[in-house]
């Protein structure tokens, strides 16, 4: 192969590996953006599903009032304030209350734990992307090193020739460069 053919080749594989290595930083720079946002968007519902939950126990303890305050009106208007059925009306309705405030809140803790655990997964997948992108740079390095370890005799013509041809012009033109 011609000195100027091998160097074109190599020069052309080591640029096409330095592409490779800048395009799996790229993907995994996007990548990475990609799982961040998908966790703000996360994030945003695990704020909605406590602001409902919380806006659902105020519904439950509203109504739960009201309806202490109705058995009270029904009773008073019955004559029945004074006995044992307004208490027990009472502690049925504050029953039911706490039974449905509950119920959300253990929702609500669900709904806390699935958010940690895909949190978790997020990281996981950030973790991936950094892991893909060092295997990308390494696998362009290799390639690199690779066509220097195959071409080496190549390239050592190549810079002798190199070193030849500026021998020559310094000579043989009459014109000298300045030592290195």
């Amino acid at each position: 192969m011609e000195p100027f053919t091998a160097f074109v080749a190599l020069a052309t594989t080591a640029v096409g590996a330095i592409l490779g290595i800048q395009g799996a930083s790229q993907a995994t720079a996007a990548q990475q953006q990609q799982i961040a946002l998908e966790e703000q968007i996360q994030h945003q519902q695990q704020q909605q599903m406590n602001l409902m939950a919380n806006r659902q126990k105020i519904e439950q303890v509203r109504k739960g009032l009201q309806a202490q305050a109705m058995a009270k009106t029904a009773a008073t208007e019955q004559g029945a304030a004074a006995g044992s059925g307004l208490p027990g009306g009472e502690a049925q309705v504050f029953g039911q209350e706490r039974w449905n405030v509950g119920g959300i809140q253990q929702a609500q803790d669900i709904g806390n734990k699935i958010y940690g655990y895909t949190y978790g997964i997020d990281q996981a997948q950030i973790q991936m992307a950094n892991a893909y992108g060092l295997m990308g740079l390494g696998q362009g390095l290799m390639q690199v090193g690779g066509v220097i370890s195959q071409n080496q005799a190549t390239i050592n013509r190549v810079g002798t020739d190199i070193g030849g041809l500026y021998q020559g012009y310094s000579s043989g033109f009459g014109t000298t460069f300045p030592s290195r």
